[in-house]
């Protein structure tokens, strides 16, 4: 410790480490004078030896001092403080050192004033564990014991938890992320402060939600994270069909309704189409609208298509049969259905179905023996197509794509079909009425 309760870590972080455009920025701001540190979770992933994803600085230079020291910088925040530098293809967030007004809408600051307090600056930040800074020699400056929990594994709020959370109400959700990504418990004052202003979460966009409830789910204890989303309260401003779910099992006499989505998330592979669908397949049963929540949350069109079929399937339970295994590859595409199976393994194995793991994995080779020989899964896969039907006569529409499915049922059921002229000469003897059974198969 130093005169100011101050916690210096020398050799905390290697400053060799850091990418060559960040060295640079740092480098550029101190020979014109400035104060210049690496700040919020690049020191905290630095001290705890994981990879950055990005790298933040705050001088005390002020924009315009900034965008005078670089060739190339975009006002992505200026008005709070913030520019992006750009340096050889790398983006760079630098932002002058600061003190915060009020936050009347729980997420911004109305106004900011620019200081040369390094430790008022880093008072604003969310946790402990995000409030250290380094500087260009890797010294780690911690005014606020986040060398200590990082040590301990603990998320703890700077300061007073309740002020934290007033201030940006997505915090809480921060709170629940950094526990899952990291392993560490949150901090019981901490904890209680996000029971307390729960409801904030009603005033956080959906988008912002999204964001931190994808990196939840994604991350290496994503069952934690839904266990903790419920037993805080933010379920019902988050997802509140699961915690309607939750509560009429509960007032059913079900118990712990929520344990077995909680079990399948656990099983899940770390894909976030295969996750989400994980946490939505059991709420409010069949009827259970999957897409219409993801949309309310905004996801992209691509993931509530991906999401709702998966949930479907799954619903729908496994399936045994070579024929109905393509049927469901061809209508998912192959990269999709092993989605499935892991979801449908995850579902085996948090029930506890005997042999219902083993059965996945049959099917599992099942699908790739299909792969491995080209079997066709698809209209597209079809010997024909719509201008060799045309050429005998058959108009496009509905007809047209009658005939085209039902020989995709043909192939699906005999591969060996598949071939131009068995197909075409399976339409000729339909359309003339002499076909025999397997003429008529579709």
């Amino acid at each position: 410790m130093i005169s100011g309760g101050i916690s210096v870590l020398r050799e905390g972080i290697d400053p060799d480490r850091l990418p060559r455009q960040v060295a640079e920025v740092l480098d550029r701001l101190e020979r014109n004078g400035f104060r210049a540190y690496l700040v919020g979770g690049v020191v905290r992933d630095m001290i705890m030896g994981r990879g950055p994803k990005d790298y933040d600085i705050a001088t005390s230079a002020t924009p315009a001092q900034v965008r005078q020291l670089f060739p190339k910088v975009a006002p992505t925040g200026e008005k709070h403080g913030t520019v992006t530098v750009f340096n050889n293809g790398m983006g760079i967030e630098v932002t002058t050192l600061r003190r915060e007004g009020r936050y009347s809408d729980h997420r911004r600051p109305d106004s900011v004033e620019f200081t040369r307090s390094l430790k008022e600056d880093l008072s604003r930040r969310d946790f402990t564990i995000n409030s250290l800074a380094a500087g260009r020699d890797g010294t780690v400056y911690d005014f606020f014991g986040g060398l200590e929990d990082i040590a301990a594994g603990i998320i703890r709020a700077v300061g007073d938890p309740k002020k934290r959370f007033r201030e940006d109400a997505l915090r809480m959700m921060r709170a629940i992320r950094f526990s899952c990504q990291t392993g560490f418990a949150v901090e019981e004052r901490t904890l209680e402060s996000i029971r307390v202003n729960r409801r904030l979460m009603a005033r956080v966009s959906a988008e912002r939600v999204r964001e931190e409830l994808n990196a939840i789910l994604v991350s290496g204890l994503p069952h934690r994270g839904v266990a903790m989303i419920c037993d805080l309260g933010l379920m019902d401003f988050i997802l509140p069909e699961l915690a309607d779910w939750v509560q009429v099992g509960r007032e059913a006499g079900r118990g712990d309704v929520i344990g077995h989505t909680l079990d399948v998330l656990r099983y899940t592979p770390a894909r976030l189409n295969v996750r989400l669908a994980a946490l939505l397949h059991d709420i409010g049963g069949p009827g259970c609208p999957a897409a219409e929540i993801l949309e309310r949350l905004k996801y992209d069109r691509r993931t509530i298509k991906s999401v709702a079929a998966l949930v479907a399937y799954c619903r729908a339970g496994i399936v045994r049969e070579r024929k109905e295994i393509k049927r469901v590859m061809g209508r998912l595409g192959p990269e999709h259905f092993n989605d499935l199976t892991g979801l449908w393994r995850a579902e085996a194995r948090a029930s506890g179905t005997p042999g219902g793991e083993a059965v996945v994995e049959g099917l599992k080779r099942t699908a790739e023996d299909i792969l491995e020989k080209k079997e066709p899964l698809r209209l597209k896969d079809l010997a024909v197509n719509g201008h060799d039907l045309k050429a005998l006569g058959i108009r496009p529409g509905r007809e047209m794509g009658a005939i085209l499915n039902g020989l995709l049922e043909a192939v699906l059921e005999d591969p060996g079909m598949n071939e131009k002229n068995r197909l075409l000469d399976l339409v000729r003897r339909r359309k003339t009425g002499t076909g025999d059974q397997e003429a008529t198969s579709y």
